[in-house]
């Protein structure tokens, strides 16, 4: 306590505190946020050109093999992928959070890739959009 009987130890803490550092980003591409895209291994939460990370009830181990097939739907668009498990996380009782990366992309695939996630993407902006409209 100071002279005039307030506790400025807390004050003093709080100066000494730092912030904490971000976690280091090593993804190679961008996400972005994907809704009305499906995914034959679960749903897909964020898709970028190297990968996507699903949620998913299966059972999934990272490992180094590109073997892991995956087909998602968009719109009126089907790409058939093969993929690894980068990472996977428990995400409640029975759900996983899983990292995806591709495998190599020929170009038609890494072009449809782009266009699947540039239409989720304006379709989600505008989604935006009307919900601040309408609140």
């Amino acid at each position: 306590m100071n002279r005039s009987g307030r506790n400025i130890l807390s004050i003093t803490m709080l100066k000494n505190e730092r912030p904490a550092k971000p976690a280091p980003d090593f993804r190679r591409s961008g996400r972005l946020r994907i809704e009305a895209v499906t995914c034959s291994l679960g749903e897909i939460l964020d898709l970028s050109k190297s990968g996507m990370r699903i949620l998913t009830r299966r059972s999934m181990n990272p490992g180094p093999a590109y073997n892991l097939p995956a087909v998602i739907h968009a719109f009126d668009r089907r790409l058939e992928l093969t993929c690894r498990v980068a990472w996977v996380k428990k995400a409640g009782l029975l759900k996983r959070e899983v990292g995806l990366e591709f495998g190599e992309l020929t170009d038609q695939q890494s072009q449809m890739l782009g266009r699947i996630a540039r239409t989720a993407a304006s379709n989600a902006q505008l989604r935006c959009a009307d919900d601040r409209r309408a609140s």
